[in-house]
């Protein structure tokens, strides 16, 4: 409700607000685990975990965002190099998908090989792989949706 249709319906402010606090969600995880000096792997798990309590918040019937605020927030705490791989990935991305859904999942997907280059341990970057695969599924009625609606054009 408040992810990309929040601007339509709420305003810009509303819809930077609501990124800046679904971020956060995922920062605080990843900055809480930092100060108990938690390994990445934990970081990471808790990161997954702060998504799924996103996407599924039983206190709202399990209805809730897509968990990409939250990944984002998350990964720039853990990365903040991450935030070139995204920009960069999209940037690349955008102009053969001419999809802002597109560019930006695909761009999630260079983030795990781009911790390879980073020298990030492997564990930590099949983790990210998991992250990142679990987005996209979370995200495949609209990426089946979007796919059909190339089709038929």
């Amino acid at each position: 409700m408040w992810g990309r249709g929040t601007p339509a319906v709420h305003g810009r402010v509303s819809f930077v607000l609501t990124f800046l606090g679904d971020a956060l969600k995922g920062a605080i995880v990843i900055f809480i685990g930092e100060y108990f000096n938690l390994s990445p792997e934990l970081l990471l798990g808790g990161l997954g975990f702060a998504i799924l309590g996103h996407v599924k918040p039983f206190t709202l019937k399990f209805k809730g965002g897509m968990g990409i605020s939250t990944f984002i927030g998350g990964m720039l705490a853990f990365e903040p190099l991450t935030a070139f791989v995204i920009i960069f990935g999209f940037l690349l991305l955008y102009p053969f998908f001419k999809s802002f859904t597109f560019a930006g999942l695909g761009s999630f997907v260079l983030i795990p090989l781009s911790f390879h280059f980073f020298g990030i341990q492997p564990l930590v970057i099949l983790i990210t792989c998991v992250l990142v695969i679990s987005i996209l599924f979370i995200h495949r009625e609209d990426i089946f949706a979007r796919l059909d609606k190339r089709v038929k054009n």
